[in-house]
């Protein structure tokens, strides 16, 4: 029986810097450079020996590539693709459109000029844009020529006309992450992340080939922390100064989701998703339609 094709994706973001960050406001930004190169190390030593060489997509934050530009800039030469996860790590959903079109234009610059590509595709960071927060998404559609951002688990057509709104009438492709229901819809679960880690593979498995029904290439997303288990992207506790106690070590600790708890099953889980699925490239080659 033939496998299911997907797109294999890295949202590509310091996750020290931009937890540190959201949970104290401090802004100085010192990248992990080691835990960054190890993490690469992995994610790529993965592409040779289970995608058969072939390259995918990391959605890369504006403020990653103008603080460690060589580091982007590797990635682009390798042969991958860089796409857009916005400048901070931020939600765009509930952005007021004139500081996410400076935003955008921030990301695009710093993108462009580590990678040294055309930034074609964009990713929410947190998944959470709505097709009804079309102002938006019309600024996205204004710069990139797909999305990758909409979390789908109905039939989907990006030619419908529901979609002219926010794709400037088609201007901008959509490319959606499946996702499907648990628990009489009380969880969704989509393809990647944390709930590749936390829950049953299966699970994982069963909203990619759901998104395929829909009518989609489903994709697969994790991020750089998740082929590690060393801490090493661990935010230590003197650096969440300037918060209530209470905070702080709720901050620290919940960091344990996301740097210990399922890491070490994500090759094997991996492995099993692999066995239905192959990745078949970048995902921008959605855009001629050789998908």
């Amino acid at each position: 029986m033939s496998k299911v094709p997907f797109f294999f994706t890295i949202d590509l973001e310091d996750f020290s810097q931009d937890y540190r960050r959201r949970v104290t406001g401090n802004e100085e930004y010192v990248v992990r450079t080691e835990a960054m190169w190890s993490a690469y190390r992995k994610v790529s030593t993965f592409c040779e020996s289970h995608l058969g060489g072939r390259r995918i997509t990391f959605f890369t934050t504006g403020v990653l590539a103008h603080h460690f530009p060589e580091f982007v800039r590797a990635i682009a030469a390798d042969g991958h693709e860089i796409g857009c996860h916005y400048y901070f790590h931020d939600s765009v959903g509930s952005e007021d459109t004139a500081l996410l079109g400076k935003r955008l234009d921030e990301a695009l610059n710093a993108l462009t000029t580590a990678a040294q590509q055309t930034i074609l595709g964009f990713r929410d960071p947190y998944l959470s844009i709505t097709h009804d927060r079309v102002a938006n998404y019309r600024e996205i559609a204004k710069r990139f020529a797909y999305d990758s951002s909409l979390s789908i688990d109905r039939p989907f057509d990006d030619k419908d006309v529901e979609w002219n709104d926010i794709t400037l009438d088609g201007k901008m492709r959509l490319f959606p992450i499946a996702m499907a229901a648990r628990f009489g819809g009380k969880l969704k679960v989509r393809s990647g992340g944390t709930f590749v880690k936390l829950f049953p593979v299966e699970w994982t498995i069963n909203a990619m080939h759901m998104g395929r029904a829909n009518g989609f290439v489903p994709s697969l997303y994790l991020h750089p922390y998740e082929f590690v288990d060393d801490r090493s992207f661990w935010v230590k506790w003197g650096a969440l100064e300037g918060i209530s106690l209470p905070r702080r070590a709720l901050a620290w600790s919940r960091q344990i989701q996301w740097h210990v708890v399922g890491n070490h099953k994500v090759p094997d889980k991996l492995d099993r998703i692999l066995e239905e699925f192959e990745h078949i490239g970048p995902m921008k080659m959605l855009l001629a339609g050789s998908a």
